[in-house]
């Protein structure tokens, strides 16, 4: 497994020459200059330490790849369409570059899921697998998303002077484009650590006896269902996805 990889580094100008010089070659492939001669009997230390500049390489290789990345679907949105424009625009070998963004991205979750460890986090993860097999997505209106957008763009709020720096405005658009799966704008520093506290309130909540309860009663409910519950009101399936409504008629197992 390859060592974390500060994404924030930016390489010199004579290394992004070479790394777009290296067209569809896979990232694994790729070498720094050694000289023009290498003796053929090196002996075992010259190897290790040729092999330890290689896996430099493609550590430098792999982190500027990742930043372009990142950065492109920050400003053009998540989508798979966006992944293969900036690839392709960086000529490098595709699987490779995603191979690896791939590997990281399991790192990312089980680091996640270490650290969220609970009976609360079990049960909504367990919501997350059924609305995958109800196909939700392909149901889902972002409703919640045109709410929250709503309040942002006609609600008044308080100057930021008021509250302490924060600017609510800003912070309900970032909510709002995140439901929605678009580029979210930047906080400010204020405005950032206020929502992230707000995020820590409700981990702390669903960590409760009170939150296990309710998170393993509504997860009872919903492996209750053998179709779709929502299948005959589909305008439903984002205001009420838990399909906790009183006047939805669900057919039971």
């Amino acid at each position: 497994m390859d060592e974390p990889i500060e994404i924030n580094q930016s390489p010199d100008k004579s290394f992004e020459r070479r790394l777009h010089s290296t067209e569809d070659a896979p990232v694994e492939s790729i070498n720094i200059d050694r000289g023009d001669t290498e003796p053929q009997n090196s002996d075992q230390s010259l190897e290790k330490t040729r092999k330890k500049r290689a896996s430099t390489e493609k550590i430098h290789v792999y982190g500027y790849m990742k930043k372009k990345v990142l950065n492109h679907l920050m400003e053009n949105g998540c989508s798979s369409k966006s992944v293969d424009e900036v690839i392709a625009a960086s000529k490098f070998n595709k699987n490779s570059v995603l191979e690896y963004m791939n590997q990281r991205i399991q790192m990312a979750q089980k680091n996640v899921h270490e650290e969220c460890d609970s009976l609360s986090f079990s049960n909504i993860e367990s919501w997350l697998n059924v609305f995958k097999e109800w196909n939700l997505p392909e149901l889902c209106l972002y409703e919640p998303a045109l709410v929250i957008n709503a309040i942002a763009n006609n609600e008044e709020f308080p100057e930021p002077k008021d509250l302490d720096g924060v600017d609510l405005k800003s912070v309900y658009k970032f909510l709002g484009n995140a439901l929605m799966g678009l580029p979210q704008p930047n906080l400010d520093a204020k405005s950032a650590e206020f929502l992230a506290n707000e995020f820590e309130i409700l981990v702390g909540e669903a960590n409760t006896e009170v939150g296990n309860s309710e998170t393993g009663r509504i997860n009872q409910k919903l492996e209750s269902y053998k179709e779709l519950p929502f299948s005959a009101q589909n305008e439903k399936s984002s205001i009420d996805p838990l399909c906790l409504g009183d006047d939805l008629n669900f057919q039971r197992k």
